[in-house]
């Protein structure tokens, strides 16, 4: 089974590179980074066997584990990759090494996305969703206990 996987990944890689065989430079949004999205995108890993866990390396670098998290949004959202991984041996964060690493994450992602997103769609109909949204507003009542 490993091994059917592993020659499937082969296959993808191999029809990426077919596709495209110079990499892509992505150093133009590299440089519309802040100086804080810099730092902490030059010590992030390449390499799924090498991802650091974003946990430890706030407390490595000294700043909140929240700061990380919302940094590595921000960089996301300027079109660069990074990854991250749950897997026991690579669990944490690391930029892809190849279309195969990020292919793994996009789609672990994209399937997070729609499991949230049928939660979402439920909830509506939910009896407070209902509510919620027949009176056209989303923002939090007054509250009355004064």
């Amino acid at each position: 089974m490993k091994a059917e996987h592993k020659e499937q990944k082969e296959k993808i890689q191999m029809e990426f590179d077919f596709l495209a065989p110079t990499p892509i430079s992505f150093r133009d949004e590299i440089t519309k980074l802040t100086k804080s999205e810099k730092a902490l995108y030059k010590i992030i890993p390449t390499g799924k066997k090498n991802a650091v866990n974003t946990k430890q390396l706030a407390k490595t670098i000294g700043v909140e584990y929240r700061r990380i998290t919302a940094l590595i949004q921000q960089i996301r959202r300027k079109n660069i990759a990074i990854c991250s991984s749950q897997e026991p041996n690579y669990s944490g964060i690391y930029k892809p090494a190849n279309i195969v690493e990020f292919a793994e994450f996009f789609n672990r992602y994209q399937r997070a996305n729609r499991e949230r997103n049928k939660t979402e769609t439920a909830l509506k109909y939910s009896e407070y969703g209902i509510k919620l949204l027949t009176c056209g507003t989303t923002k939090k009542p007054p509250d009355k206990s004064n």
